[in-house]
């Protein structure tokens, strides 16, 4: 009997030593490389987005404001045109 078990036991060391069985779960190495991939892609969302914004501007009373651009902003677009003194865009 004792034979036998130990028969089983060493067929189940040898399956779970095979590179078949070490295939199914993913390397240390693997794993870093996935989670590299999701953070690049992270980050070229987030720097994509970058674009969409104005520079910052700093007001008198120390604010800082971050405005969206506008969709039809550009060199083109009718509202880059000065506006008369004392007036300002809302």
């Amino acid at each position: 009997m004792w034979k036998k078990t130990a028969a089983v036991a060493v067929l189940a060391l040898a399956l779970a030593a095979s590179p078949a069985a070490r295939a199914e779960e993913p390397s240390v190495g693997q794993r870093v490389d996935e989670a590299m991939q999701r953070a690049l892609n992270l980050m070229e969302r987030f720097i994509g987005a970058i674009p969409g914004y104005e520079a910052p501007e700093i007001t008198p009373e120390g604010d800082i404001i971050i405005r969206k651009k506008r969709p039809n902003s550009g060199p083109d677009a009718a509202d880059d045109k000065p506006l008369p003194e004392g007036q300002r865009r809302v």
